[in-house]
């Protein structure tokens, strides 16, 4: 199962630098094209940035500002050309650090882990550029590298990591095979936490499982159904843990999620099977013979109408079980355990020619009289 990571690519900030000492046409403009900017009429920001890289075409800041109204029309191409200008004419922190925003947005995870570490060997102090450079770190499946940046950043910045940090490095952890330092990010993660609480819990149930930790997984797989019933992946968990109650020998507890699962896939034979045993295994044989009726309605072959014919004599109705039995041989007649158990009934009826026959049969197939219907 794939985990999930918590999105953090926010819009692209606003990065400005003072204007101080620039011409007044040129100030203008500038704020001219910021404002229209924050009003989020990028188009008209376009215009205003464009003027004053006319009248002014080595001005860092305009080409760092027009590039970021690109970003808000989803134009990248042109955003990277403008960021990497400013960059040329002045190789500031922020404008790698906009220049990898857009490199992490568009899927270019190389490129932005490297506009990342220009950033940060620039200005090593904002946790910001560790957790990006972290998140193209993740897309690439460098892990380790993933987690030393989500640490950095957690240790500048402590009182502002929100829960997505702690996830994403929980997930580093989890791919990495760390499954209980994964957890413990995942703890804090969700004590912390987020509106996307159930990548956290879908997260952690599996660092769960990964560890055969099933009595700690089920409570999360628990939560997860409860949030969306009928969501496929709901079905998968309610199958994990029903096989996790068989394996334990836990039947009632195993027999609530496979009826469950049942009732969206009426005609599955391996489900009404397993409902079927685990009603045999609580000695529920009334409701085992109801089972195995559903499971034969399906899938009528020797060992179901064996397993019933069983049921029907724990609870004595020997006609019936006679009867289930003849019909497990007709299906079967390689089925020693049913000859034998047939052959009881033609002693107790004092058909003694019938059960000799039967017993007979038994015999040949070297049935062993230790092995039972299922």
């Amino acid at each position: 199962m794939k985990l999930r990571l918590l999105i953090l690519i926010g819009l692209i900030c606003v990065l400005m630098v003072g204007c101080g000492g620039r011409p007044e046409k040129i100030n203008a403009l500038l704020e001219q094209g910021d404002q229209a900017f924050e009003e989020g009429r990028y188009e008209e920001a376009l215009m205003a940035y464009d003027q004053v890289i006319q009248l002014k075409p080595r001005l860092p800041m305009a080409y760092n500002d027009r590039g970021r109204a690109y970003v808000r029309l989803s134009r990248y191409e042109e955003a990277v050309d403008d960021f990497k200008k400013a960059i040329d004419l002045d190789p500031q922190s922020e404008y790698y650090a906009n220049l990898g925003l857009v490199y992490l947005t568009t899927g270019a995870w190389k490129e932005g882990a490297a506009a990342f570490t220009e950033a940060i060997e620039r200005d090593s102090r904002v946790a910001d550029l560790y957790i990006h450079r972290a998140q193209c770190y993740d897309a690439l499946d460098q892990n380790v590298l993933s987690v030393s940046d989500y640490t950095q950043a957690i240790e500048l910045d402590p009182d502002h990591m929100d829960a997505a940090v702690y996830n994403n490095r929980g997930t580093a952890y989890f791919n990495l095979g760390e499954y209980e330092q994964a957890i413990v990010d995942y703890n804090h993660a969700l004590a912390l936490g987020t509106e996307d609480e159930t990548i956290i819990y879908r997260n952690r149930a599996e660092a769960f499982r990964r560890m055969d930790d099933m009595e700690n997984a089920i409570p999360d797989m628990l939560y997860l159904i409860e949030q969306d019933p009928d969501a496929e992946d709901s079905l998968q968990y309610r199958k994990s843990i029903a096989s996790y109650y068989l394996q334990m020998q836990r039947y009632a507890e195993a027999l609530e999620q496979l009826r469950i699962l049942a009732e969206k896939d009426p005609e599955n034979v391996e489900l009404l099977q397993q409902i079927a045993d685990c009603s045999y295994m609580l000695e529920d044989y009334e409701q085992a013979i109801k089972d195995y009726t559903a499971l034969i309605k399906v899938k009528a072959d020797a060992i179901s109408y064996g397993n019933r014919a069983d049921c029907y004599l724990k609870v004595g109705n020997k006609k019936k079980a006679l009867k289930d039995l003849s019909k497990a041989i007709k299906l079967d007649p390689e089925y020693g355990w049913a000859y034998y158990m047939r052959a009881q009934i033609y002693l107790e009826q004092e058909e003694f020619e019938k059960a000799e026959a039967d017993l007979s049969k038994a015999q040949s197939l070297s049935y062993n009289e230790q092995e039972d219907a299922t």
